[in-house]
């Protein structure tokens, strides 16, 4: 199970990131983003309730590596504001790849400041949870 939580976790930042990035413009929706936004914060949930049945593993186990989605939608969120307030539009993300296959307006549009967000958003969320499993399971519980 915690190889499903991986899994989800790292496909939640890398497709609307890397992959496909046009997929980022449902979170501009609120009812949608209000739902997702759920849904991170039951993953870290389920993934700390997993420890419970199988506390053996712990070392191994990176259950706060579930918080990466979480981040990525709150500085998606942040970083949205601050596009907001300095262009007034929406934040835009560059396609890199396959410009052919799913070109998009907004992409020819983007600043390099947004290059900059995008390419934190997908560092920043997995940054933040290694430092966090890091800081909880070496440093305080010494397990």
């Amino acid at each position: 199970m915690n190889g499903i939580i991986f899994s989800i976790s790292f496909a939640f930042i890398l497709i609307p990131t890397v992959l496909y990035p046009p997929l980022h413009k449902i979170l501009r929706i609120q009812n949608t983003y209000k739902s997702i936004l759920y849904f991170t914060i039951l993953l870290p949930i389920i993934s700390i309730l997993l420890l419970f049945f199988d506390s053996s593993d712990i070392q191994n186990h990176n259950t706060f590596f579930s918080l990466s989605p979480l981040f990525f939608l709150l500085l998606y969120k942040y970083y949205d504001r601050l596009i907001l307030r300095k262009y007034e539009r929406h934040i835009y993300f560059f396609v890199q790849f396959n410009h052919d296959i799913y070109s998009d307006d907004e992409s020819d549009d983007s600043t390099s400041l947004e290059l900059w967000l995008k390419l934190s958003l997908t560092i920043f969320p997995f940054l933040m949870s290694a430092g966090i499993n890091y800081l909880i399971l070496d440093l305080i519980c010494k397990c």
